[in-house]
């Protein structure tokens, strides 16, 4: 239970997981990867369905419990908020690898223009 309450899901933890909202759903697999612990955390888009309101605290849960995170993310204030480096990659094809520090209009255009 102290995983499910970490993602904000302890009133939801006696409910099927077949009857939870897409959020609610993602914040449960969030779960499960705290409980299983471990050095890295690989994650597609692993806030995209939580509430915004959500997606900032459950960052901070997912940085403070894996000391190394490999998230694809489209999300560029997250990232900003959370990484420490930046990879772009556009249709396949890779474009830059640098300090989130050095995210840049000009390559956020690069990636989603």
């Amino acid at each position: 239970l102290a995983d499910l309450a970490r993602v904000g899901l302890t009133p939801e933890a006696d409910c099927a997981v077949e009857g939870l909202s897409g959020g609610q759903k993602q914040r449960v697999a969030l779960a499960r990867a705290l409980h299983r612990g471990g050095e890295l955390i690989l994650g597609d888009e692993p806030l995209s369905a939580v509430d915004p309101r959500q997606s900032g605290a459950l960052a901070e849960v997912l940085r403070a419990a894996f000391p190394t995170a490999i998230l694809a993310l489209h999300d560029v204030a997250i990232a900003r908020a959370f990484a420490t480096r930046v990879i772009g990659l556009r249709q396949g094809r890779f474009l830059f690898d640098l300090p989130v520090g050095d995210l840049d209009a000009t390559r956020i255009e690069a990636l989603y223009g």
